[in-house]
């Protein structure tokens, strides 16, 4: 009778370790899951990071290249206004070296 009893206990207790276990394993797994989980996270955070950081990079260079194309635009505008005061002072000096010219003509 002594035996048996100590069979049960014996048997309980295995089954108590057992659910322990159980339980210990669920608590990993369900600790590791939610490791796992953060690690995603900071993953994709990093990456959602890097990409706005290179479109920003990007942005940046754009907007840098744009500024020097409006810097050669008003550039090329100045040019061609000093090209049309130079044409505008060559055809008043052609007027006048005509009219001299003309006067000069005239007098003989």
């Amino acid at each position: 009778h002594k035996l048996v009893q100590t069979e049960k206990d014996y048997t309980r207790k295995a089954e108590s370790l057992q659910e322990e276990n159980l339980k210990k394993e669920q608590e990993i797994d369900k600790s590791y899951q939610n490791k796992m989980e953060e690690i995603e996270c900071a993953h994709k955070d990093l990456l959602e990071k890097s990409i706005s950081g290179l479109k920003n990079e990007m942005l940046q260079e754009i907007k840098r290249m744009v500024l020097i194309h409006e810097e050669e635009v008003s550039n090329y505008k100045e040019t061609i206004a000093n090209y049309e005061e130079n044409w505008l002072s060559i055809e008043k000096h052609e007027a006048i070296v005509n009219k001299e010219l003309e006067e000069l003509e005239r007098a003989y």
